[in-house]
């Protein structure tokens, strides 16, 4: 991407739209919503961030990965004047320790999601989850989304060359057990949240990311309720966007 800084801030002055890499981002002067763009890993509080921001009216739009090339970096000056201008609006509407008091309220969230997953990990859903071996029919799947080191024979079936098509074993490998992780919705009941559980595991003869089931939490009484026991294949907009 070859557009310079300046043109930004002309782009800017003469029109709402700003073209983003291959993306059209805008920039938000309505006090409906806004948009904070990030680059980089997801931060360990992301799950507190989203709940908090969304009664905040606060989203975040990830544009970068973490390893910034030198052609990114106009890119990385975009996102800065984008964020400099939402930031401004935040105050306007938040004060000038908007963040300080967002950070604080993640801060309690996430503290309190950490509470719910430790309580949701003890359910015999999940235990049952880090119980369940993970098979390997090809050569080339990866080792390093389970919590057991490897076993197993490494003899192979109708081998092919590497760069067309993956190396068929001759008896499924164990690769270890699942490893479940947690995303957290709150519902529109006070102190109950959905828990959707996923992780990697066997779909046929492929080891996919799943959505293995959801269940419900309340914060008043500690209940634990099944939701939905379905597994399927993860739809990320779909958990996230659902209610």
């Amino acid at each position: 991407m070859n557009i310079k800084l300046f043109l930004v801030f002309l782009l800017l002055m003469s029109s709402p739209l700003y073209v983003l890499g291959q993306q059209t981002v805008s920039i938000e002067k309505d006090k409906e919503h806004y948009t904070i763009y990030t680059s980089g890993l997801p931060f360990e509080d992301e799950n507190a961030r989203l709940i908090v921001g969304k009664k905040w009216r606060i989203s975040y739009e990830h544009v970068a990965n973490c390893m910034i090339t030198p052609d990114m970096i106009p890119l990385m000056d975009s996102i800065d004047v984008l964020n400099d201008q939402t930031f401004a609006n935040l105050s306007l509407e938040y004060g000038e320790n908007w963040l300080e008091n967002f950070r604080a309220e993640v801060a309690i969230e996430h503290q309190k999601l950490i509470a719910i997953q430790n309580t949701v990990e003890c359910h015999p859903i999940i235990k049952q989850l880090k119980k369940t071996t993970v098979y390997s029919y090809q050569t080339d799947e990866s080792d390093r989304f389970f919590d057991e080191e490897p076993t197993g024979s490494d003899e192979t079936l109708n081998q092919q060359p590497s760069d067309t098509t993956s190396q068929i074993r001759t008896s499924p490998r164990p690769r270890g057990t699942i490893h479940p992780f947690f995303y957290f919705q709150p519902t529109k009941d006070p102190g109950k949240y959905l828990v959707h559980v996923y992780g990697h595991g066997n779909w046929g003869q492929a080891i996919k990311l799943l959505h293995f089931c959801v269940l419900k939490y309340s914060l008043t009484d500690y209940e634990i309720t099944i939701v939905d026991q379905e597994v399927t294949l993860l739809d990320i907009e779909a958990m996230v966007d659902g209610e």
